[in-house]
């Protein structure tokens, strides 16, 4: 695939997924500060079975840290390669942001909505053009 100028959105989409990721660790944190506590007095090891709203924090959290994990490898391939995200990527993003606003309509799904269309949208190469002439420039 030739290497492609990206524009200013589209060579940052994986910082603003890292972003995202780190913003929603930070609200779980501000919003349930009180089972973060809890989990600590309580010793850490096996603290969360019978306690549902514990193993929901944890759940919370573990959710922003692959969010953040997701953004960090996105970035390093355009950091890497510079070459758009392949839109396969950006229908995935869109297919969990509208199963994750259709199950919970208040909520920070509509995010991946916002971050999936410009990958969707992005303007690429055909992946065969670089196999049919055999450029890798």
């Amino acid at each position: 695939m030739k290497n492609q100028k990206l524009n200013k959105y589209d060579r940052n989409i994986g910082n603003f997924i890292l972003i995202t990721g780190i913003l929603h660790v930070i609200l779980g944190f501000v919003e349930n500060w009180n089972l973060a506590t809890q989990i600590w007095n309580s010793g850490i090891t096996n603290t969360l079975v019978g306690h549902p709203g514990r193993a929901s924090f944890f759940w919370y959290e573990i959710a922003g840290a692959f969010v953040m994990l997701l953004g960090s490898v996105v970035q390093h391939h355009l950091n890497q390669c510079r070459q758009p995200i392949p839109k396969r990527y950006g229908y995935y993003l869109l297919i969990v942001g509208l199963i994750g606003c259709t199950l919970e309509p208040v909520s920070g799904f509509y995010i991946f909505l916002i971050i999936a269309l410009p990958i969707m949208l992005s303007k690429q190469h055909p992946a065969h053009e670089t196999a049919r002439t055999g450029n890798n420039a």
